[in-house]
């Protein structure tokens, strides 16, 4: 049984999902307008205020009372990566986990992670970067990666981002 917030949230989370997906999806020779961007990265604002409890927190310990208060997109408040070792930052409750890419932990023992109900923002991203940044002029490339397999290592971004980008190049 949902409630009427979590069905608010998933109409939120499809609109949002598919602008983004389609502001991705128009390329980099076609960038969204100044005025689009922001509109848009306020809506995303706006979702992880109301949905993600420890968010909220932080941006009102940053003086930020309402989505309102944020009058262009620069004024966002910023999470901090180390933020991801405390605390779960997401809009959705631990049920609806998909993936959680976990950092390094490298610098300290604690290790910081990120939660996704999907990945499909996150491929679609890593799909259009990899074709404009290291492969503009072929549609197909030959790679070899000297990393762990995806299912040796569910935990990392980096190797998931490999998946993805030789499935699709």
């Amino acid at each position: 049984m949902t409630s009427d917030r979590d069905d608010a949230r998933e109409r939120e989370v499809a609109r949002l999902d598919a602008e983004v997906l389609e502001a991705i999806g128009r390329g980099w020779d076609d960038p969204l307008e100044d005025a689009e961007f922001d509109r848009l990265a306020r809506d995303v604002f706006a979702h992880q205020f109301r949905f993600n409890p420890v968010y909220r927190q932080f941006c009102l310990l940053q003086g930020v009372s309402a989505p309102a208060d944020v009058e262009e997109w620069g004024r966002i408040p910023p999470v901090p990566t180390g933020a991801f070792k405390v605390g779960r930052w997401s809009t959705f409750p631990p049920e609806r986990d998909r993936a959680a890419f976990r950092t390094s932990g490298t610098t300290t023992t604690a290790r910081g992670v990120h939660h996704f109900d999907t990945l499909a923002l996150y491929n679609a991203a890593i799909v259009a970067s990899a074709r404009r940044y290291l492969v503009p002029d072929r549609e197909r490339v030959r790679c070899l990666f000297l990393a762990p397999e995806p299912r040796t290592a569910p935990d990392s971004s980096l190797v998931h981002m490999f998946a993805v980008f030789r499935e699709a190049l």
